[in-house]
């Protein structure tokens, strides 16, 4: 198993940034995984709407895919990581317990970002769209 504590790219925007890493794919190559993280949110408190739908990993993007068919990007609080786990990859949360995997159901707590927050992130990004839009800033999850 790999650990991966932080990627190798941080672009910090206010409360968002967004860091990407390489991770192996199931066919054996090596593929870029975007994962956002918010370096200001410590994953406790603020937006508690509840996201729930399957955790997937399409185009190098971490995507939670609700009841009504909308891809959420999640962007998960300072602290949490992810890891591979065979040809899989789970996302633990700052206390290192394991609360998704990808090919499963996840129940995320927090909220979406506003849209003057996609301007913000479009200025420093140049454009975001290697994951879509909306953008789920990650409250809290419950461990598996």
């Amino acid at each position: 198993m790999v650990r991966l504590k932080f990627g190798i790219y941080m672009l910090v925007l206010s409360a968002l940034a967004t860091s990407c890493t390489t991770l192996p794919t199931t066919q054996g190559e090596s593929d870029e995984i975007f994962f956002l993280q918010d370096a200001e949110n410590e994953g406790v408190g603020g937006d508690t709407a509840l996201l729930e739908g399957m955790l997937s990993l399409a185009n190098g993007c971490l995507l939670i895919t609700d009841q009504f068919g909308i891809d959420h990007s999640p962007v998960w609080p300072r602290g949490y990581t992810y890891e591979t786990v065979g040809n899989g990859i789970e996302i633990y949360n700052h206390a290192d317990e394991a609360i998704a995997r990808v090919g499963e159901k996840a129940s995320l707590g927090g909220g979406e970002f506003s849209p003057q927050d996609y301007e913000n992130i479009d200025k420093l990004l140049g454009s975001p769209s290697e994951c879509p839009r909306p953008f789920w800033s990650v409250n809290g999850a419950s461990p598996l």
